[in-house]
Protein backbone atom coordinates (compact mmCIF):
# COMPACT_ATOMS: atom_id res chain seq x y z
CA UNK A 1 0.00 0.00 0.00
CA UNK A 2 2.44 2.59 0.71
CA UNK A 3 4.31 2.10 -2.42
CA UNK A 4 1.47 2.29 -4.53
CA UNK A 5 0.85 5.69 -2.39
CA UNK A 6 4.26 7.19 -2.87
CA UNK A 7 3.74 6.26 -6.71
CA UNK A 8 0.72 7.85 -6.92
CA UNK A 9 2.54 11.40 -4.85
CA UNK A 10 4.76 11.10 -7.83
CA UNK A 11 2.62 11.07 -10.79
CA UNK A 12 0.36 13.89 -8.58
CA UNK A 13 4.02 15.74 -8.44
CA UNK A 14 4.65 15.42 -12.50
CA UNK A 15 1.33 15.82 -13.15
CA UNK A 16 1.51 19.50 -11.34
CA UNK A 17 4.22 20.54 -12.80
CA UNK A 18 3.12 19.95 -16.04
CA UNK A 19 0.10 21.99 -15.87
CA UNK A 20 1.48 24.52 -18.05
CA UNK A 21 1.41 22.48 -21.40
CA UNK A 22 -1.64 21.11 -20.21
CA UNK A 23 -3.31 24.83 -20.13
CA UNK A 24 -2.26 25.08 -24.15
CA UNK A 25 -4.16 21.61 -25.04
CA UNK A 26 -8.28 21.89 -25.86
CA UNK A 27 -10.69 19.51 -25.10
CA UNK A 28 -10.56 17.95 -28.26
CA UNK A 29 -6.61 17.40 -28.24
CA UNK A 30 -7.11 15.90 -24.57
CA UNK A 31 -10.01 13.32 -26.14
CA UNK A 32 -7.49 12.65 -28.93
CA UNK A 33 -4.92 11.92 -25.64
CA UNK A 34 -7.00 10.00 -23.93
CA UNK A 35 -7.69 7.64 -27.07
CA UNK A 36 -3.87 7.45 -28.13
CA UNK A 37 -2.69 6.37 -24.56
CA UNK A 38 -5.45 3.96 -24.44
CA UNK A 39 -4.52 2.43 -28.00
CA UNK A 40 -0.75 2.33 -26.46
CA UNK A 41 -1.59 0.66 -23.39
CA UNK A 42 -3.25 -1.89 -24.95
CA UNK A 43 -0.35 -2.67 -26.94
CA UNK A 44 -1.57 -1.29 -30.40
CA UNK A 45 -0.49 2.14 -31.13
CA UNK A 46 -2.16 4.31 -33.40
CA UNK A 47 -0.69 5.48 -36.45
CA UNK A 48 -1.36 8.62 -37.84
CA UNK A 49 -4.02 7.43 -40.52
CA UNK A 50 -6.10 5.55 -37.90
CA UNK A 51 -6.05 8.57 -35.79
CA UNK A 52 -7.26 10.42 -38.63
CA UNK A 53 -10.19 7.98 -38.53
CA UNK A 54 -11.71 9.08 -35.38
CA UNK A 55 -14.60 10.87 -36.69
CA UNK A 56 -16.14 10.42 -33.44
CA UNK A 57 -13.66 13.26 -32.55
CA UNK A 58 -13.37 15.86 -34.98
CA UNK A 59 -12.77 16.01 -38.75
CA UNK A 60 -9.31 14.37 -40.11
CA UNK A 61 -7.63 17.76 -40.22
CA UNK A 62 -8.54 18.77 -37.26
CA UNK A 63 -7.04 15.62 -35.66
CA UNK A 64 -4.25 15.89 -37.76
CA UNK A 65 -3.52 19.69 -36.29
CA UNK A 66 -4.31 18.46 -32.84
CA UNK A 67 -1.51 15.23 -33.15
CA UNK A 68 0.81 18.36 -34.05
CA UNK A 69 -0.21 20.09 -31.38
CA UNK A 70 0.44 17.35 -28.63
CA UNK A 71 4.14 16.57 -30.32
CA UNK A 72 5.14 19.66 -29.30
CA UNK A 73 3.97 19.91 -26.44
CA UNK A 74 5.99 16.67 -25.53
CA UNK A 75 2.64 14.34 -24.99
CA UNK A 76 2.93 12.10 -27.25
CA UNK A 77 5.84 11.32 -29.99
CA UNK A 78 6.03 9.95 -33.72
CA UNK A 79 7.81 6.60 -34.06
CA UNK A 80 8.43 5.47 -37.74
CA UNK A 81 8.93 1.79 -37.84
CA UNK A 82 11.53 1.09 -40.71
CA UNK A 83 11.58 3.32 -43.44
CA UNK A 84 7.79 3.72 -43.80
CA UNK A 85 6.80 7.06 -42.39
CA UNK A 86 3.08 6.10 -42.32
CA UNK A 87 3.54 4.36 -39.29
Amino acid sequence: MTNLYLRFLRLAKALDSSKNCLKEIDATAIQLLNEVAVMHFDGKPLTVTQAMELHNIASPATIHRKLDELREAGLIDLVFEGKNRRT
